[in-house]
This record gives C-alpha cells, structure tokens and sequence, in this order.
C-alpha cells in the first residue's frame, strides 16, 4: 500500500472513531465511569463539537441518526472533500 493509501485509510478510521465517539463509546478504560461522569460527556461534547465544525455531521443529524448511519454519512462527507495530495 502506497503512502496515500495508508493516510487515506488512517483518516477514514480517525473519522469512525470521531462518530463513536460523539455517540458515546470512549476507550476501555474510562467504560468504568458512568455515561453521565464528567470526563465521558467532554469526550462526547468535544467530538460532537468537532464533526459539526468540520461539516461531517450537522447536531440535527447525530440527534436522529443511529450510530452506523451517522459513521456512513460522516465518512462520505469526508472522502468527498479533497485530500491536498494532488
């Protein structure tokens, strides 16, 4: 695999991680915390703050779309946008 097909795939992966994580899931170590600890909801808020400003997911769409939705239309938005490798 070329070195832009290696990014490529890195930004695709970076950008389920960013759905999920703006959905919830956190790493294995902070599951012990309740979904309500400060930490977690940091976590979600950030991510969420960070898809909308990039355009990847408006908030109307993450309050309604179900994860793998939310992942599948985030990550169309991201592969339509030009890489800046050309």
């Amino acid at each position: 695999m070329n070195e832009h097909a290696v990014m490529a795939e890195r930004r695709l992966r970076a950008g389920r991680d960013q759905v999920r994580v703006a959905y919830g899931a956190v790493p294995a170590l902070l599951e012990l915390f309740p979904e309500s600890d400060p930490i977690r909801v940091r976590l979600r808020d950030s991510a969420r703050d960070m898809l909308a400003a990039q355009g990847y997911l408006t908030v109307e769409e993450m309050a309604t779309l179900p994860v793998q939705a939310a992942i599948t239309t985030a990550l169309k938005r991201l592969r339509d946008e030009p890489s800046g490798a050309e």
